[in-house]
């Protein structure tokens, strides 16, 4: 039998994919579960794996990117696209949905004096530019667990992927603002840019305001 040559590249790819397939489902752990018959388990464990793989490697892409600098202790990077999904998942949605830049921080009690001094100084020369959403180190904790995704297990495979679905977000969403945490950012939701100072220095919080104020 002799093979039409035009179908080999085409045969080819389709051995691709179902290596590609082969490789996750073992890697991910999926062969226990389809052979016991659960298939809700594997799906939900194959999905876990690859958006895994794929948050791994877009991280690692912007890390390789030429980020524009903004001195020697700021940055501007790409907000995730999830954070504008503005349902119950989105713990922090009041972060993205505002037309103003946001100035977003975690502050300490022993750093609430430094806090109230970062919340003075946008309102007397950067009001119409900024609005400061910064928050307690304890109700960022508080707010990181208010959120209502079902933990309980699922009923069908739908409802699985949507379970699992919801987590990874949730998920990815904690992980943007946890970074800006760390700091203080300044996101620009017009162009779903975040600029992050490393510090809470107030000098430095007061220039990259200064800056960005134009923008």
């Amino acid at each position: 039998m002799k093979l039409n040559k035009d179908i080999l590249p085409n045969l080819a790819m389709f051995a691709v994919i179902i290596g590609v397939l082969g490789y996750i489902v073992f890697q991910s752990g999926a062969v226990n579960d389809i052979k016991a018959g659960k298939f809700d388990k594997a799906i939900a464990r194959v999905t876990s794996f690859a958006v895994g793989v794929v948050d791994k490697g877009t991280k690692q892409a912007t890390k390789n990117l030429p980020n524009k600098k903004f001195g020697q202790n700021s940055i501007s990077l790409i907000i995730p696209d999830v954070c504008y999904i503005f349902d119950d998942i989105n713990i922090f949605k009041e972060l993205f949905n505002t037309d103003k830049k946001v100035v977003f921080y975690v502050y300490t009690p022993q750093e609430e004096k430094t806090a109230q001094e970062i919340k003075k100084y946008i309102n007397e020369y950067y009001s119409s530019a900024y609005i400061d959403k910064s928050m307690t180190k304890t109700r960022f904790i508080d707010r990181k667990s208010d959120v209502r995704t079902n933990n309980n297990g699922c009923s069908s495979i739908e409802e699985c992927r949507k379970v699992q679905a919801n987590s990874n977000r949730h998920t990815q969403i904690s992980s943007f603002v946890d970074n800006c945490a760390k700091g203080v950012c300044i996101i620009n939701n017009k162009t779903r840019h975040y600029v992050k100072i490393s510090s809470k220095d107030l000098e430095k919080v007061k220039e990259l305001l200064k800056k960005h104020s134009q923008e």
